[in-house]
């Protein structure tokens, strides 16, 4: 199976090293204007154990590719696909933040066989250098769930190799709410005070949480999905410590002045939330704040 990465971020970088070490073709996959005219990118890996280099060669078509991981930021993802040319028969992976994107995908191309992902292996890029700091586990399902395919794809093998462990969910949808409501709550707070996500864990933040989790619940139960405020909160208190000496992705945005995924991620409960007629003051805030940069 070859494998085009869309996005040689942190996590596009980690699965594209991991991929190449575990002996998978991969390809980086990228428009003229990233790839700045280079016909291959060396990127380096490393974590607690290992450290290796790879020269990996980049394209602006998916022709060799049997399967596209996209690991852009989500408010990237449809003019990434548009900036590249897509073959009709590669697979789409989506592996990023947020929810939207995935319909949007399966609206514009609906003859691709479209999965969809959710990991939780920390990693971050300096320059062209991966470090991989927090092994974790990566789900993956069809999306939509009920969309002709065969239940389980021929290529989760090739992931679960290169970097494990790899489960396969026939509900993803639960999965990536479950991520949602994590970066919903971890994302914007740790942004705003530009703080480590273990110090969410104080008294101090306990409130705000409660707050944002019980109405990330209310939506999410609109949705006929079943998540409980007080799952939630286990959920977020479990990344933080897994994640104390972390900085969140959308703390890095903001520490660098880079655009952030709020509005695919808080944003998108604030627009489901004026779907069922539900009123989410603590999402809304948290949008308006970090699109204005008033905090």
């Amino acid at each position: 199976m070859h494998w085009g990465i869309l996005g040689d971020g942190a996590i596009g970088g980690l699965y594209a090293m991991s991929l190449y070490h575990a002996g998978y073709p991969v390809t980086l996959v990228m428009s003229n204007e990233f790839s700045q005219g280079q016909s291959f990118r060396q990127l380096t890996y490393e974590n607690e154990q290992t450290h290796y280099q790879a020269e990996l060669p980049i394209e602006q078509t998916t022709d060799h590719c049997d399967i596209l991981l996209i690991c852009t930021k989500s408010y990237q993802v449809l003019d990434a696909l548009q900036t590249i040319h897509l073959t009709q028969n590669c697979e789409l992976l989506t592996l990023h933040n947020g929810m939207g994107p995935q319909q949007k995908i399966l609206n514009r191309y609906p003859d691709h066989s479209l999965w969809a992902g959710t990991t939780t292996h920390g990693a971050k890029r300096q320059s062209n250098h991966i470090i991989h700091h927090g092994s974790g586990i990566t789900t993956i399902g069809r999306y939509p769930k009920n969309h002709h395919t065969a239940p389980c794809p021929t290529w989760l093998d090739d992931l679960n190799n290169a970097l494990p462990e790899v489960i396969f969910d026939e509900n993803i949808e639960i999965a990536l709410w479950r991520k949602l409501a994590i970066n919903c709550v971890i994302n914007p707070l740790t942004a705003i005070d530009q703080c480590l996500n273990g110090e969410l864990l104080s008294p101090s933040y306990q409130p705000v949480i409660r707050e944002l989790c019980y109405e990330i619940s209310q939506v999410a139960n609109a949705c006929q999905i079943p998540l409980s405020c007080g799952e939630i909160e286990q959920l977020v208190q479990q990344v933080c410590k897994q994640t104390a000496k972390n900085h969140s992705s959308m703390a890095q945005d903001v520490y660098y002045r880079r655009p952030t995924e709020i509005k695919l991620i808080n944003g998108y409960i604030v627009e489901m939330a004026k779907r069922y007629n539900l009123d989410v003051p603590f999402n809304r805030h948290l949008v308006k704040n970090l699109t204005t940069g008033e905090f």
